[in-house]
């Protein structure tokens, strides 16, 4: 694909600690989808995520909470096309253990 060019962070969960990944598109391209990868299954991951200019809003998650999206403690991913392209997005996860992850924003 020649025009893939994601934005990625990678990373572990500290148990019961949200992490905070802040992803930015270039100036001429837009994020149009998120995936978020449970990258060892050593945890479950609960997530949710807000564009940072304030279109949308979503509070910090919690473990088991309603409203979340939500990977399985087992190697997963979810794919989440978003209502528009964004240029600044905020991923917050959070776990009861300490699961590897990756977050990507694509724009393609």
């Amino acid at each position: 694909m020649s025009n893939y060019d994601p934005d990625q962070a990678n990373g572990t969960l500290v148990a019961a600690t949200v992490t905070t990944v802040n992803l930015a598109a270039g100036t001429e391209t837009a994020i149009k989808s998120l995936r978020v990868i449970n990258r060892n299954g050593a945890a479950e991951i609960w997530w949710t995520f807000e564009d940072s200019s304030g279109t949308l809003t979503a509070t910090a998650p919690t473990v088991a909470k309603a409203d979340t999206y939500f990977l399985p403690a087992a190697v997963s991913v979810d794919v989440v096309e978003l209502p528009a392209p964004m240029k600044n997005i905020q991923v917050k996860l959070i776990s009861s253990g300490t699961p590897t992850y990756t977050v990507i924003g694509d724009r393609f």
